[in-house]
């Protein structure tokens, strides 16, 4: 393994001094010159490379007229940094400002920022590259040019995919961009696969915030759209990469931000479900205790004694006692469970989120839909239950979609495609969390009842 710009030697071994051999990458034979040389030592055949680029990286094979040995060379891209830093200017009022750096690699893009704002070249700015050298030139500098000035590198721009999902891979479909046509290009790649239409907004950058929608019409000339808007993207996702990690970083998140989160690379997905709970609130668990002689009280949280820290406080006075958790994150959910003992008895209150509904099942089951319904939990946590979540899920798939979520035992399940099987589930929500969910016992079919 080596990195980029480095040189290396691939040295094999034969058996007369004489032997003559050819060097191959993959099927290409590799004459000597430019960045390769031979070297014939004794017994020993060395390919030099100078200066590696990335497209070295591969299987090299050194071979005589009825044999051949094989190695591999892998490569480590270049890290984004920087080899020389701008450096502060003092300038007259009237002349220019260079703030000057060189990066790691000359194919390295430097974004230049003022305060949060990202500079483009324009009558006060110009930003040069040549080779590894990067410039922005601050023209005609006046008093309110005054401040800081910052150099970003390492950076990489993401892509967008919108994705539609119809029922016939008959329709015929149009994409727009605040209601003007897009066309095919190496900015925008339109791709169908069975039932899906998908657009990829490659690079994207802040001019690409805007409402897209998608038009489609089938066989029989009807018609449907559906828009989605993009507003916010730029500033409030950072997409990174550091070699072979990448970090997609949503700031400020809000319940907007709930659902399912895919990154793809070739032909291979991973998806994770972002939920958002409340947090930052302060919450209550009361319970009231009685007994003679008084009980010694003691709460747990998942079975761990609760004790009192910065954020938690347990207030217990005779007949009652309290826990109070004030800036609630997420770790904060769990059963939290008071035990009361005295020389005559033990209980114990629970409080946290719900456990699984009760007696999940289909009352209606057609080609587009299936109705389903659900008793309460038979323990709400100690507290109200709020909502249910209801999710469906394609057989044969892992993933969940949530549907709905609402405070009624009961739900109808729309727009399935006819044919498809399906599983459902749902979850009991209460103030202190999300609880365990009730699947359905088996998978059902989307059809006709008539049909059958």
């Amino acid at each position: 393994v080596r990195t980029e710009t480095d040189g290396i030697k691939l040295i094999c071994e034969v058996s007369k001094p004489s032997a003559e051999v050819v060097w191959y990458k993959g099927d290409e034979e590799l004459p000597e010159g430019g960045r390769y040389e031979h070297i014939a030592d004794g017994r020993k055949r060395v390919l030099l490379i100078q200066d590696l680029r990335m497209d070295d990286a591969g299987e090299y094979h050194c071979k005589l007229p009825s044999s051949q040995t094989t190695g591999t060379l892998r490569i480590n891209e270049l890290a984004a940094e920087f080899i020389s830093r701008p450096q502060s200017q003092e300038v007259v009022e009237g002349e220019k400002a260079e703030f000057v750096c060189s990066v790691s690699k000359d194919s390295y893009e430097v974004r230049w920022l003022r305060g949060d704002k990202e500079l483009q070249t324009d009558d006060k700015y110009e930003i040069i590259s040549d080779g590894k050298r990067r410039v922005l030139v601050v023209k005609n500098c006046e008093r309110n040019d005054e401040g800081h000035f910052v150099a970003l590198i390492g950076a990489t721009r993401a892509s967008i995919v919108l994705n539609c999902e119809v029922n016939t891979e008959e329709a015929k479909a149009k994409w727009l961009k605040n209601d003007e046509t897009l066309f095919e290009s190496s900015k925008f790649i339109m791709v169908q696969r069975d039932t899906v239409f998908s657009l990829r907004i490659k690079n994207a950058e802040k001019s690409d915030e805007a409402t897209y929608t998608i038009t489609l019409t089938n066989q029989r000339g009807e018609y449907a759209k559906s828009s989605a808007k993009i507003n916010y993207f730029f500033k409030h996702f950072v997409y990174r990469v550091d070699k072979d990690k990448h970090t997609l970083t949503i700031k400020d998140c809000s319940l907007a931000d709930e659902g399912e989160y895919s990154v793809i690379a070739g032909s291979d997905k991973s998806t994770a479900e972002l939920i958002i709970t409340k947090a930052g609130t302060k919450i209550e668990l009361p319970a009231d205790i009685t007994g003679k002689p008084e009980p010694k009280v003691k709460w747990t949280k998942a079975d761990l004694i609760l004790k009192e820290d910065d954020r938690i406080t347990i207030d217990t006075k005779p007949g009652h006692s309290t826990v109070n958790i004030a800036k609630t994150t997420r770790d904060d959910s769990a059963t939290y469970i008071v035990e009361a003992v005295n020389s005559i008895l033990f209980f114990y209150i629970s409080a946290g989120p719900p456990s699984p509904p009760q007696d999940l099942h289909v009352t209606e089951a057609a080609r587009d839909h299936i109705s389903v319904a659900w008793k309460a939990p038979e323990r709400n946590g100690g507290s109200p239950v709020t909502g249910y979540h209801i999710e469906l899920c394609e057989a044969g798939t892992e993933k969940w979609m949530r549907v709905n979520s609402r405070p009624k035992t009961s739900f109808k399940i729309t727009n399935l495609a006819p044919g498809t099987e399906y599983y459902f589930r749902v979850i009991a929500v209460n103030k202190y969390g999300i609880g365990v969910p009730k699947d359905s016992p088996k998978s059902y079919l989307a059809t006709d009842p008539m049909s059958k």
